[in-house]
Formats: C-alpha cells, structure tokens, sequence
C-alpha cells in the first residue's frame, strides 16, 4: 500500500509537468498566432463561460463595447478566440492537477520528504498567482514585460515540479561537476537572452527581420555556438556515464531549438516555430534542475 501510494504521488507530478510543458507550448502559440486577445475579458470570454463561434452571438456593438481592448480596429476571429480559450482551460487542468499533486503528496507523507510536500503546496500557490497573471496579461493588453514575468513563474513551477519528481524518484543522477554547472550557466544565460529577443519581437522590432532587432539577438544567435558545446559535452558525458535518458532530454531539446534557430534566421518562420523553440528551452531547463537536484 505505501508503495502505492508513492508511485501515485510520482504520477501525479508526471502529469503536472507534461500539463505545464504543454501550456508552455499554447501560450507561447497563442502569442506568436496573435491570439492574446482572442478573448478580450476574463475569466469570461466576451462575457460567456463557453465562447462565441459566430459573430452572430456577440453583441451588435461588441467592437465598440471592447473598444479599450483593440476592438475598434479588428474584427471577431472565432480561431484566435477558441485559441486563447484552450490556454485558459489548459490552465484550469494544470490547477486540478496540480491539486491532486498536493492531495497525494500528504496522503504519502510517510514516503516522501517533508520539503517535497512544502514545495507542492508552493506549486499550488504559484499556479494560482499564475492564474492572476494570465489575467493581468489580458487586462494589461499584452503588455510584454508581464508577459515576461508571466514566462518566468511558468519557469519557476517547471524547475520546482522536476525538483519534486527528482526527488520522489530517488534514482542514481550524475555527479554535479563544472560540466553542469557551466552548461547550467549557458542555458539559464540563453533563455534570459531569448526573453529580450521575444520582448522586441512582440514590439515589433523584427518587423524587416530579426537582425533589425540589434545586438541582442546577434549575442544571442552567437551564444547558441556556445550553449551547443556546453550541453552537446555534458551529454555526451552523460551517455558515458550511464544516464542515456537524461542526456536524451538534455541533447533532444537542444537539437529542436539549434534547427528552430536557423529556420528563423535563414527563413523568418518565428510565428511557426517559437512555441516549439520555447517549450525546448523550458525542457533543457526543467532537466538541469532535475539533475541538480541530489537523491534522497
């Protein structure tokens, strides 16, 4: 029976993960297809808990209601606005799950430490923050910083929910050595440099190009060649060592973001491909912490 209960404590922080891994992808979609604003309020969506398919089901003045919302220049997208309504309920998933994480994590309280059960109610809170945030995004109009610390707190429950699992699991990990660390750095470095280059694309700045963006993105398209050593190295160190399937999950994500870097800057497909170069990055760092993260 306790067993039990540990393996479904483990399941439960599977799943949160692979839910949070997943919103990362549509929210990152949404905003590279535009659709940030396909529902103008929230929680509701034009005012209903299921949204419009039609522009027949809206208001005759609905344009001039959402006015202060963009709505005086666009028209009713019911894709963008069903779009948008997949976040939120990808949203609302992760918040039942994340619950039936905390459930399970006091339920098998006798088989797992009692920091894990500490961190899983910080996931609750910081899912809920998360929550408020989406909204302060909606109400702010896209306004990119908060978008960006939306991001950020998305991060910080990826790195927390691996923390939980590495621990939950206890399985042998690899030694913490100046490879890790400095592939640790690079990551963290390059994603922080990524925020800044997605911040001006969603200004518009790589309107005529993403070299009209500047030096940030040239540090950045140049500081992939030294993020491809550091973690090509560790993972080939890791193959060595024995942990195949981490330096899978390290090397995999590395692959998707090198091959969506260059189709951005050789083909200009950012609105295709950055919510897969984004969801690669929050694996990479989800990982790192992972194998930070000491056994029990």
């Amino acid at each position: 029976m306790h067993g039990r209960r540990k393996q479904r404590f483990r399941a439960t922080v599977i799943a949160s993960l692979i839910l949070v891994y997943f919103l990362m992808w549509v929210g990152s979609f949404v905003r590279s297809s535009g659709a940030g604003m396909g529902c103008p309020d929230w929680p509701k969506c034009f005012g209903q808990w299921i949204p419009p398919t039609h522009v027949s089901q809206l208001p005759p003045n609905y344009q001039e209601i959402y006015a202060d919302r963009g709505y005086d220049q666009i028209e009713f997208n019911p894709v963008k606005t069903w779009i948008e309504y997949l976040n939120r309920l990808t949203g609302s998933v992760i918040g039942i799950s994340v619950i039936a994480m905390f459930a399970a994590s006091v339920y098998a309280r006798k088989e797992i430490p009692k920091y894990s059960r500490r961190l899983c109610a910080l996931v609750v809170a910081l899912v809920g923050f998360q929550g408020w945030l989406g909204a302060t995004v909606v109400a702010s109009i896209l306004t990119p910083w908060i978008i960006t610390v939306h991001m950020a707190v998305a991060i910080l429950i990826i790195i927390l929910l691996n923390i939980i699992l590495a621990r939950a699991t206890g399985t042998r990990r690899p030694k913490i050595d100046v490879a890790l660390r400095v592939a640790t750095v690079a990551v963290v470095v390059q994603f922080i440099l990524g925020s800044q280059v997605r911040q001006m694309v969603d200004h518009g700045a790589a309107a005529t190009g993403l070299l009209a963006i500047g030096k940030i993105y040239l540090i950045h398209r140049s500081m992939s060649w030294i993020v491809l050593g550091a973690v090509g190295f560790l993972g080939v160190r890791w193959v060595r060592s024995g942990f195949t399937g981490l330096s899978l999950l390290i090397l995999s994500p590395l692959a998707v973001q090198m091959a969506s870097g260059i189709a951005f800057s050789q083909f200009g497909l950012i609105a295709a491909l950055q919510p897969l170069h984004l969801t690669a990055a929050a694996i990479s760092i989800g990982t790192m912490a992972y194998a930070w993260t000491p056994p029990r």
